[in-house]
């Protein structure tokens, strides 16, 4: 296999993500006006209509789960970052730490940089945003984050945990489940328009995708890809 097509993937992603991006900044704009202060909101008409559909159900209790998720989500990775920890301490060196952890931590460190650039480079605000408080929302962090971290750990977990085909099919298939519940919650929580949450699932797809064609890239079968190479 080219080396270039471990790049197909991610920069379909992220194509995509950054199409749709400039269509929430150019279609059907809506202005929505602060006391002191206004911002605008692409695709306007369909957010709007979700979101009068969201306010009309318990909103808090959404808002309380998805916080309580993306808690579980982020504390997945304590039991990686432990043991990078214990390799060094016994292994006195930082050659000789696990590269998996490396891997990990690297998506890690990726997907906090996406967190902290979109909340500076402002796309749209919360529908809870207030005059004085404008709340970036695009993308959902808490869905960007809570599918991203999860999709990176199953790496980690199928590298230390010799688990059958099955089991890993069904470890794949509950993080999925749970990342569709934090989706459709987090939607639900009002803190957010239909097209935040749409961002946050192509951004995470783009991390996601970023992240397995380099594991795949470094774990290549370099002597077979060399003759097909030849």
């Amino acid at each position: 296999m080219k080396k270039y097509t471990y790049l197909l993937i991610p920069s379909i992603a992220l194509l995509i993500f950054i199409i749709f991006t400039i269509l929430v900044k150019t279609v059907d704009v809506a202005l929505i006006q602060f006391d002191n202060s206004c911002c605008f909101l692409g695709f306007s008409t369909m957010n709007f209509a979700v979101n009068d559909f969201v306010k009309t159900l318990d909103t808090d209790t959404f808002h309380m789960i998805t916080n309580i998720l993306l808690f579980l989500a982020i504390a997945t990775v304590l039991p990686f970052a432990v043991m990078g920890i214990i390799q060094l301490v016994v292994r006195k060196s930082l050659k000789k730490v696990d590269s998996i952890l490396y891997f990990l931590l690297a998506g890690y460190v990726a997907v906090a940089a996406l967190y902290f650039i979109f909340e500076i480079v402002k796309i749209n605000y919360s529908p809870l945003s207030v005059d004085n408080d404008l709340k970036p929302s695009y993308p959902s962090s808490h869905i960007f984050i809570f599918i991203a971290i999860l999709f990176i750990n199953l790496v980690g977990l199928f590298h230390y945990l010799n688990l059958s085909k099955v089991i890993k099919i069904v470890v794949i298939g509950g993080v999925s489940a749970l990342s569709i519940v934090m989706i459709i919650f987090r939607l639900f929580s009002g803190h957010h328009y239909l097209t935040d949450v749409i961002g946050a699932i192509l951004l995470s797809a783009f991390v996601i995708s970023s992240f397995y064609s380099f594991i795949c890239f470094i774990n290549r079968p370099k002597e077979v890809e060399t003759v097909a190479e030849e």
